[in-house]
């Protein structure tokens, strides 16, 4: 399904020469906008390739965005960095040229958001699907409205750094929820992008000792290179049950707060058993819908532990009915400061971007994901 890209040699002919139309305009601030480009679209559930298709028009509310567009690889689109290539009359804040993330799911109703998509991909009925669908290939497009305050500016964060805003913003959300206190001790489960980003905001918002839990591997290496944590424990991904029973012998009241960032069962079963009488455990993951919690309740009752959940609200559940909102996340309150956050050079992300791939190498870069020999994917534009 793969075609030839329309956007090189011919792009001069092809394209509009678009400026920035109000007090944005500069003498000479102007970019060359194709009439195509190429992306990667899901047809359906694992049937993808990649597809020529117009660049989107803006409306006055909305700015167009071209250039980079990060992924968490299922869901392509996800994480967006770009550059300002057209802004509508009624936008304001923003200049050609601009860089910029984009929170990709934002509490708009359908008709608000115009965004580059066709109706047959990620959900039929569902017309504001955001960026979730597309990822363009060098001359890339994506509408965002303003309007709805979804576009951040960044100054100083290289490419792969920016790509993290948004996952590090969810990440900062549970933060929130937990309402650290200073002095506890915290037990993270999961060494992926979110444990490592947990462990160090938590060493910087309250906790005395984090502990991080993890099968042995590259995650694992990468958390150690960026000083993530203040202990490890290295679990064999076939037999770990030893290091189970030495985490428990080495911190038999177990933790004040324990984030079980895995989307394992078996994890998430284990994990509540870490908690200290009167702690917290936080549940950050995506579990699977026939994903079972086994616990006694009568144990969580009697140890008096509050049970949390973090990723976006719980009104994050789809509603597809038109004018209703069609999302609400929680990380939208946190893009500002994460950005800050990051910004500032006091996280640490050397290495979590293990892989990068182009457009093209898209399946590659799912497998890649698939092996575990990787701690964060993307495809970018090549």
């Amino acid at each position: 399904m793969q075609t030839p890209d329309p956007t090189t040699e011919n792009s001069q002919q092809t394209g509009k020469t678009l400026a920035s139309s109000n007090a944005h305009e500069e003498p000479g601030n102007c970019v060359i906008i194709p009439a195509m480009m190429n992306t990667v679209c899901y047809e359906q559930a694992r049937v993808f390739g990649v597809r020529s298709i117009p660049v989107p028009e803006i409306s006055d509310t909305e700015i167009l965005l071209k250039g980079k567009i990060y992924l968490v690889v299922f869901i392509p689109g996800h994480e967006v960095v770009g550059t300002v290539a057209k802004i509508g009359k009624h936008v304001t804040g923003f200049s050609i040229g601009d860089r910029c993330v984009a929170d990709p799911i934002v509490s708009v109703r359908c008709w608000e958001l115009t965004l580059y998509t066709t109706d047959h991909i990620y959900h039929p009925t569902f017309s504001a699907v955001h960026v979730f669908n597309v990822i363009g290939e060098k001359h890339t497009y994506a509408i965002l409205a303003q309007s709805v305050k979804n576009v951040y500016k960044i100054t100083t964060l290289t490419d792969e750094q920016a790509a993290l805003v948004e996952p590090m913003s969810c990440v900062l959300h549970g933060i929130d929820m937990l309402k650290c206190t200073a002095g506890v001790e915290v037990l993270v489960l999961g060494a992926g992008p979110a444990g490592l980003l947990f462990c160090q905001l938590l060493k910087l918002n309250g906790a005395i000792k984090v502990v991080l839990a993890s099968n042995k591997g590259r995650k694992m290496e990468v958390s150690k290179q960026i000083d993530a944590a203040d202990e490890y424990v290295e679990f064999d991904r076939d037999q770990p049950g030893s290091q189970w029973t030495d985490l428990k012998e080495r911190y038999p009241d177990g933790f004040d707060i324990v984030i079980e960032a895995t989307g394992s069962e078996e994890v998430l079963n284990k994990a509540i058993y870490h908690v200290r009488k009167g702690g917290t455990l936080l549940m950050y993951s995506l579990y699977t819908l026939d994903c079972t919690i086994k616990w006694p309740a009568l144990y969580v009752f009697a140890m008096e532990i509050q049970v949390s959940s973090a990723v976006v609200d719980m009104r994050r559940v789809l509603k597809y009915l038109s004018g209703q909102i069609a999302t609400v996340t929680a990380q939208s309150r946190c893009f500002s400061r994460t950005i800050a956050y990051l910004e500032s050079g006091k996280i640490r992300t050397e290495g979590i971007v293990t892989d990068v791939y182009t457009i093209h190498q898209y399946q590659e870069a799912i497998d890649k994901l698939k092996s575990r020999d990787s701690c964060k994917v993307i495809v970018k534009p090549s």
